[in-house]
């Protein structure tokens, strides 16, 4: 990775797409049936250096549960600080339902 590229600015600067979409699959619980879903984020949807946050917990009898309320949240990566939100953005982020979530919620999982 080229040390030039390790800064938020400088890669969404090389970023060279209109919109990436996401597809998620799974295998409902109810009918056993194969199920999925595609989002798509436009550029000024991404956030450099943050994380979606995880939306499967485990309760405390042991089932894991997926929270569906988590799906548009994100955190900033614990590895690489993210890019400075203007609160403009973060306004945009609400707007598009898009959390942004604590730091802490990283080390807790």
């Amino acid at each position: 990775w080229p040390s030039g590229l390790n800064d938020p600015e400088a890669i969404r600067h090389h970023l060279r797409f209109h919109s990436l979409i996401i597809t998620v699959t799974g295998i409902s619980n109810v009918s056993a049936e194969s199920v999925q879903i595609a989002k798509r984020y436009y550029c000024p949807d991404v956030y450099i250096g943050y994380d979606f946050v995880p939306m499967l917990f485990r309760e405390g009898n042991g089932r894991l549960v997926v929270d569906m309320n988590l799906t548009n949240d994100v955190i900033e990566q614990a590895i690489t600080k993210g890019q400075k939100l203007k609160s403009k953005e973060i306004l945009g982020m609400h707007k598009r339902k898009i959390n942004l979530r604590s730091n802490s919620l990283n080390s807790t999982q």
